[in-house]
């Protein structure tokens, strides 16, 4: 799972999807499904505040995916990652 970053409401369609095999430089992170002082993860509206890999690929119907979690770096343009590596 990676977390690529976010993209502003006002940039939704700033940006592309990458296709084909691509490099990802980042911080990778144990899954932390309790998120202990976030507050509850909204599933049903897409909105994750913890690393709850295994229910994110659930509510995506993913599949089996490996337990870890990247935070993609802060690359140019949009998403605006890197803000999980601080």
């Amino acid at each position: 799972m990676i977390n690529r970053g976010f993209v502003p409401a006002t940039h939704k369609g700033d940006y592309a999807r990458p296709s084909g095999r691509v490099t990802v430089t980042g911080l990778m992170r144990m899954p932390e499904p309790d998120g202990r002082f976030l507050r509850p993860n909204r599933p049903d509206a897409d909105l994750w505040y913890s690393r709850d890999v295994a229910a994110i690929a659930h509510a995506r119907k993913l599949g089996p995916v490996a337990p870890l979690f990247f935070d993609a770096q802060k690359a140019a343009g949009y998403p605006i990652g890197g803000l999980g590596s601080r």
